[in-house]
């Protein structure tokens, strides 16, 4: 071979060594669309129709890649199709994975087990970003302690130390949160949707070290680490179906077996402060606690009892983005809006700044926290002060004069000046908290300075972000 030659076949096998690594990458960028459509936009027939052409495409690529890709985009197939409620097509889909892709035997052990628990489950009755809010009576009167369910993807920013998070698309995210006087807990937990297996450790949170006896009749599949909640939605739930629950209660004197036998004795019409309902009467007579599952569309729980104690759905949110509602106001008055992170859960934080921000310093700058709570419209007013109390009491003073009631939006909003108590260095801000029935908000401006120089900017600082506040929305 002379060098003429030896150049023209080196060209050819470089030529056709790429051809094969960006055909192995359009497999890649093709499956993770797919996981796209399954995942975040819930198109299943769309992600049916992708995850079809990656396994197609990859049987004209030889890399260990593609095969791997096509592996994982035929166990889609199966999940998709269970999701759809088609177990005869998603049979089908098994048998090929374990026909062509006979070496995936973790994939091919998943695709079993999807089988077998989609047999015992619904599909999933919830958006992504749904979330309930259930108040609690004591003998028959709300005492303003309440109960919060959520359902969010399993998205999140890089931590503190810089390190990034990996989502897991085939997760989501179960969130529950109980407050009350004396005692405030929570558990997060990640899940594998089709078959509600955690897919981690929970985390959890708990201001309770002694035991709160206030909190002992919530014990057991309301507020257990298991997520019952969640799993009582997805039952095919009739009129004499019966079932035993797993159940860890994240509550200290709580007596709960592990083990929870369910029932439905029937069906009711239940009527609470959010609407009437149609829901499945679910009761655990062991522990003497009963469940009201709704009927129809995302199968809510509706309401709970457990001896004198009751919890009754005040407020549901749907899956839209209630951040990006709040602080689109923003970016029309020319403000830029950077890490807005939203939930799992109740909370959402954002920070935005204008074009003339002062880069010495945070003035220019202001952060917003939101929590998806509901306040009856009556109650707005004191909500507002305690949120306001709370801030001052622990963190700041208030400056005297400084308090004024507002109207932001046609809602109700508190506004004042708050200074620090630290040695040597006075932090000061401009606080305004907005509250409608379905949110609460938060915006805080200010920042550091040597000595007490509030007094300089206090005017910019208003005369910058009022206007603009002026004009915004909350939900």
């Amino acid at each position: 071979m002379n060098a003429k030659h030896f150049v023209v076949a080196l060209a050819a096998t470089l030529l056709l060594a790429f051809a094969g690594s960006a055909q192995t990458q359009t497999v890649a960028d093709q499956l993770q669309k797919g996981i796209f459509a399954q995942e975040t936009s819930g198109k299943l027939d769309d992600a049916i129709l992708i995850y079809r052409q990656v396994v197609a495409a990859a049987g004209s690529d030889s890399s260990p890649y593609a095969k791997l890709y096509a592996a994982q985009a035929q166990y889609r197939l199966v999940a998709c199709l269970l999701l759809k409620g088609d177990r005869p097509g998603a049979e089908k889909e098994l048998q090929t994975l374990e026909r062509n892709f006979a070496g995936q035997t973790d994939l091919i052990k998943n695709a079993r087990d999807l089988m077998q628990a989609g047999a015992a489950l619904l599909p999933e009755p919830w958006g992504r970003g749904e979330a309930a809010q259930l108040n609690i009576k004591r003998d028959g009167a709300f005492t303003g302690e309440y109960l919060f369910y959520s359902v969010d993807p399993d998205s999140r920013l890089k931590g503190d130390s810089g390190e990034s998070y990996t989502p897991n698309p085939g997760a989501m995210v179960l969130n529950w949160e109980l407050h009350m006087k004396a005692t405030t807990r929570s558990v997060m937990q990640r899940f594998v949707r089709e078959t509600m297996q955690p897919s981690g450790p929970a985390s959890l949170e708990s201001n309770d070290e002694l035991g709160d006896a206030a909190a002992a009749p919530l014990s057991g599949p309301a507020v257990d680490i298991e997520q019952s909640v969640f799993l009582l939605r997805r039952l095919p739930l009739a009129v004499g179906y019966k079932n035993t629950l797993k159940t860890r209660p994240f509550t200290l004197l709580s007596n709960v077996p592990g083990q929870v036998e369910l029932s439905v004795t029937g069906i009711e019409v239940v009527e609470t402060p959010s609407g009437k309902y149609k829901c499945y009467k679910v009761a655990f007579a062991a522990i003497g606690q009963t469940f009201w599952i709704g009927v129809e569309g995302a199968r809510p729980l509706v309401k709970f009892q457990s001896g004198a104690v009751e919890a009754e759905l005040v407020k549901a949110w749907g899956p839209e983005n209630v951040l990006d509602s709040v602080m689109s106001f923003l970016p029309a008055a020319g403000w830029t809006v950077r890490n807005a992170y939203m939930g799992p859960g109740p909370t959402g934080v954002a920070e935005a700044a204008d074009s003339d921000r002062m880069y010495g310093g945070n003035y220019g700058f202001v952060h917003v926290t939101l929590r998806k709570v509901f306040t009856p419209k009556a109650e707005i007013g004191a909500a507002l002060r305690q949120a306001m109390a709370e801030r001052t009491e622990r963190y700041y003073t208030a400056r005297p004069g400084s308090l004024q009631e507002r109207l932001i939006g046609g809602q109700q909003a508190l506004a004042c000046i708050v200074d620090t108590k630290e040695k040597d260095m006075v932090s000061t801000y401009y606080y305004v908290w907005v509250r409608t029935e379905s949110t609460a908000v938060e915006f805080r401006i200010g920042g550091s300075s040597a000595g007490n120089s509030y007094g300089q900017f206090s005017a910019v600082v208003r005369w910058r972000l009022d206007p603009v506040l002026a004009t915004a929305r909350i939900p």
